[in-house]
């Protein structure tokens, strides 16, 4: 999302006459303070609005700033975060990753919801245990594992393979940075034009 507020930027000058000059830069320290607010408010809200998101995830909503020739800030998410991000605030189908999606369903996981150790081939691990192994069962494609004892025979799935993930919107990503555009930009831009008009005085 961009951040360009020409309107209020115009009407500005025009009101000052020679103070005009100053509006650019209080313009410009007022959207990069305005893109700040909304990164806070983003990492906030996906805190609370999606199941444990990593660190890495929350850290990837940034800012690119302002300056005084280009009037323009953008909050962003970074691509390989955006990669599955974006099913989480538009919703739709992601397809997998591989020939089918593992999708956890009895087994432990970290404090983030994941698989541990994903990718340093805990799945291919799992499956050297000799109470696990790789098959379709009444349909469903996954890892089982045999039960112990008089169990043996009882099997329970550890992870699902599914061709493809379903998303509904979760994350009000576009929301929120509205919100506090409307919420905080008339307020960080008249003080950064109030500071700067005392400063050329």
């Amino acid at each position: 999302m961009q951040i360009s507020m020409k309107s209020d930027i115009d009407k500005a000058i025009k009101q000052l006459g020679a103070l005009g000059k100053q509006v650019p830069f209080a313009a410009s320290v007022a959207i990069n303070q305005t893109v700040k607010d909304i990164q806070k408010v983003e990492q906030a809200a996906i805190k609370r609005e999606l199941d444990k998101p990593t660190p890495s995830t929350v850290k990837g909503i940034r800012v690119s700033r302002s300056s005084k020739r280009k009037l323009v800030g953008t909050v962003f998410i970074i691509p390989h975060i955006d990669k599955f991000l974006k099913y989480q605030i538009e919703g739709g189908t992601r397809p997998p990753r591989s020939k089918a999606e593992a999708v956890p369903v009895s087994i432990r996981l970290n404090k983030y919801g994941n698989i541990p150790g994903r990718r340093q081939g805990k799945l291919a691990k799992l499956l050297t245990r000799p109470d696990t192994f790789s098959a379709t069962i009444r349909g469903v494609a996954g890892i089982w594992q045999r039960g112990k004892g008089r169990n043996r025979n009882r099997v329970t799935l550890l992870v699902a393979y599914e061709k493809e993930t379903k998303y509904s919107p979760a994350f009000k990503f576009y929301e929120h940075a509205e919100r506090t555009t409307a919420k905080r930009w008339h307020r960080n831009f008249n003080k950064a034009l109030s500071a700067a008009i005392r400063t050329a005085r």
